[in-house]
């Protein structure tokens, strides 16, 4: 009985990760933007904390995307009330969302991420 609930936990674990490699593979298709601007309020450097000890000191950058989207686009059906939003002279809608990257002063490390 137990080697039959360890057997079935294992299988209920892979169907789980397969359906979240799935959903990540989607999610970014689901909803199409365009980046108008990218606005950059401020640059600074942060020494190395123990986290960041293989790829040396991080600079961060904080700032504002300016993004569009189309409300007629199929892709964007799953943004809520997006069709009462205000359009601009193209009939797109626009917003702004403000962004934190942290990428190593050597890029070589190529160890870096985007927090929005």
């Amino acid at each position: 009985m137990n080697r039959h609930v360890s057997c079935l936990n294992i299988r209920i674990s892979v169907k789980f990760l397969l359906l979240l490699v799935i959903a990540i593979i989607l999610v970014p298709k689901l909803v199409t933007a365009k980046v108008l601007k990218v606005e950059i309020n401020s640059r600074e450097v942060v020494s190395t904390s123990p986290e960041h000890v293989r790829s040396g000191p991080y600079e961060v950058i904080k700032g504002i995307i300016y993004l569009e989207v189309d409300p007629n686009d199929p892709a964007n059906q799953l943004i809520v009330d997006l069709k009462l939003a205000e359009r601009n002279h193209r009939g797109n809608v626009e917003f702004s969302t403000e962004f934190e990257l942290h990428k190593p002063v050597v890029m070589k490390k190529r160890e870096w991420y985007l927090m929005v």
